[in-house]
């Protein structure tokens, strides 16, 4: 069950932190985070958390959060009848996460809802899940492929969270701060406000691996540990591959192991 009180306070907390900062800033760059992220991104995307919740929670992927979606976004619906397999009480909004099925395929959608703004998805997650779900075949498959991962997830016990309920990147953005890390007073705020709702969903789950240092760096909380923190996807490009892959093989090994 969804905390949603909990949830919308953190949202608000967030909302006046960015009110606050952009009253502070007069760089023009600043402009498109003057207006905070809906509340209703943040309640879609733990619905389809909570969807996609396994009942036995034995291994948690902390990433840093979903993209940043906005009202047109949210105003867009997945037609139920072009999924592959019959998803029961299944959310329909659009949100930009990984486990909303028409992130990243636009053919999933009533034929008028389709996001305006560019949908490309995410194949470096998509990557982490499936090497995860024993799935991975080389590269990132068709919408059945997708399905048949997060299915495997569930079944297996592992469950992605993101460490913040508001959008830490906007892809809309081509300079910065299209990644509010670029802020760091800001995001760290962020990431600690959202925590004290997401920090909640853990459980007493022993194996709780971050997809980012950034993440880990934001939360003093004991239960993250660096042993289990693993570069973001994104370090491959600059040049930091190699660690990236390692790490990467470590929570694999583990997420087989369970």
């Amino acid at each position: 069950m969804l905390n949603t009180d909990s949830l919308k306070k953190a949202h608000d907390r967030i909302t006046a932190l960015l009110r606050n900062h952009a009253s502070l800033s007069k760089a023009s760059e600043w402009e498109p985070w003057r207006t905070a992220e809906p509340y209703e991104a943040a309640l879609v995307g733990e619905r389809y958390r909570d969807y996609w919740k396994p009942n036995v929670v034995k291994l948690i992927l902390l990433a840093e959060s979903h993209l940043y979606t906005d009202t047109d976004d949210l105003a867009c619906r997945i037609d139920p009848s072009k999924l592959p397999n019959s998803l029961p009480n299944c959310p329909t909004e659009f949100v930009r996460l990984v486990y909303c099925l028409g992130y990243g395929d636009n053919d999933v959608f009533v034929a008028d809802r389709i996001p305006a703004v560019s949908n490309p998805g995410t194949d470096d997650y998509w990557e982490i899940l499936s090497r995860c779900a024993e799935t991975w075949t080389g590269s990132t498959g068709d919408l059945r492929w997708k399905l048949r991962t997060l299915q495997k997830l569930q079944e297996k016990g592992i469950w992605l969270l993101d460490a913040s309920i508001h959008a830490c990147c906007n892809p809309r953005l081509r300079h910065r701060p299209y990644n509010l890390a670029n802020r760091l007073v800001v995001y760290r705020s962020m990431l600690r406000i959202s925590w004290e709702y997401v920090g909640q969903n853990l459980g007493d789950c022993p194996n709780i691996w971050c997809i980012g240092h950034n993440v880990k760096n934001a939360l003093p909380d004991s239960r993250l540990v660096w042993e289990r923190t693993i570069l973001q996807p994104s370090a491959q490009r600059y040049g930091r591959g190699d660690e990236y892959r390692k790490g990467l093989l470590a929570l694999v090994t583990a997420a087989n192991s369970i």
